[in-house]
């Protein structure tokens, strides 16, 4: 299986990348960006992939496997520390890019969430950009290219991913071997082909969404209530984060025939896997919450209109024939929402914003 199998609805931006790959004028900076969930930095980590692989991402050989492992020596991945990429991962990854590779034809530097350089980590890699080393590339991956300054974009070949229609995902899930109903119904539901992945697939994500669905249109007594469902879904994040250190120890293990890391090193990895694994999974609650409004506001222009959350149409009409009369609540609770992802991404307190976000839900949907 190619390294490109995984994509759909990327064509003119894969197509470019595999050009490049095949005329052997690899540019020496990217910068691939779109609102398309994570399909950014999954081609980012693909176009790596290619470029050290000898045969332009077979997907099976030993150089696929280490990319795929985040352990091919010529292969760096630079990801947020915290809320933002230091100076000083910026510095050190441009010492880096003016390594020569050590196994393949070229060094590859991926710098995944760039929008999270502040100016002076930007100014910082400009140096990378301005004067690049002929055996390296750097591949920046941001949501969208308007984050980073002019200086910085306009020193790399922009590749702009789109998200693909419901249509597209759910083909793609029925070629990787879901069922027709299911595909159908998660690449509605998702809107993302990493999220419909993870739906499809994935039992426990699936019950957290239909918990989540359920909470936020159960009657409430009182505040309280709204703080037991924070509660439960923080619960829910730890042990998301227990899963992602089980799951970083299998890889270790795996990796131990390739790399030899610091104690330090090896921590690192891991906490930046949890706030990833976590963030993800708080911006799938936020889509879940924020469905649940859409309905119902749906549902009150128009009782027969068709909703995402289909298995609980029932009382979705009944809840919104209560709140029919006052559809302004709906759209601050979907407005606070929205500001609670903000926050989240800002590494706001997740216990405290998880709490904001019942509150809300509670008042503006129940």
């Amino acid at each position: 299986m190619s390294v490109w199998d995984a994509f759909t609805g990327q064509d003119h931006a894969l197509r470019l990348l595999q050009q490049d790959i095949a005329s052997q004028r690899v540019a020496h900076a990217y910068l691939l960006t779109g609102a398309a969930g994570r399909v950014p930095a999954a081609a980012a980590g693909a176009f790596a992939a290619a470029l050290v692989c000898p045969s332009a991402g077979c997907g099976a050989c030993d150089a696929c496997r280490r990319v795929q492992a985040m352990a091919h020596p010529d292969v760096e991945l630079v990801e947020p520390a915290g809320t933002q990429l230091l100076v000083d991962q910026i510095r050190e990854a441009v010492r880096a890019a003016w390594r020569l590779p050590v196994a393949g034809p070229r060094r590859v530097i991926v710098v995944d969430e760039a929008d999270r350089m502040n100016p002076n980590a930007q100014n910082a890699f400009l140096k990378a950009l301005e004067e690049p080393p002929p055996s390296t590339s750097i591949v920046l991956v941001a949501p969208s290219a308007d984050a980073l300054l002019d200086t910085v974009r306009s020193r790399c070949r922009e590749v702009v991913f789109r998200s693909p229609s419901p249509d597209e995902i759910a083909r793609q899930l029925q070629r990787e071997g879901v069922g027709e109903a299911d595909s159908c119904r998660w690449s509605r539901v998702a809107g993302r082909l990493d999220r419909a992945r993870e739906l499809a697939s994935d039992p426990a994500a699936r019950a957290r969404r239909q918990s989540l669905v359920r909470r936020a249109l159960q009657a409430v007594r009182d505040p309280g209530d709204s703080l037991a469902s924070a509660e439960e879904l923080a619960a829910d994040m730890k042990a998301l984060r227990e899963t992602v250190a089980e799951r970083h120890t299998e890889v270790a293990a795996e990796q131990a025939q390739w790399l030899r890391e610091s104690k330090k090193v090896v921590e690192d990895r891991l906490k930046r896997e949890q706030r990833r694994a976590e963030q993800d999974a708080l911006e799938a609650a936020l889509d879940d919450l924020q469905s649940v409004g859409r309905d119902l506001l749906a549902l009150g222009a128009d009782p027969d209109s068709p909703v995402l959350n289909d298995d609980v149409r029932d009382v979705l009409l009944v809840r919104a024939e209560q709140v029919r009369a006052h559809p302004a609540r709906v759209v601050e609770c979907l407005g606070a929402l929205e500001r609670a992802r903000r926050r989240l991404r800002s590494n706001a307190n997740v216990q405290l914003t998880l709490e904001h976000v019942f509150l809300a839900v509670h008042r503006g949907l129940t």
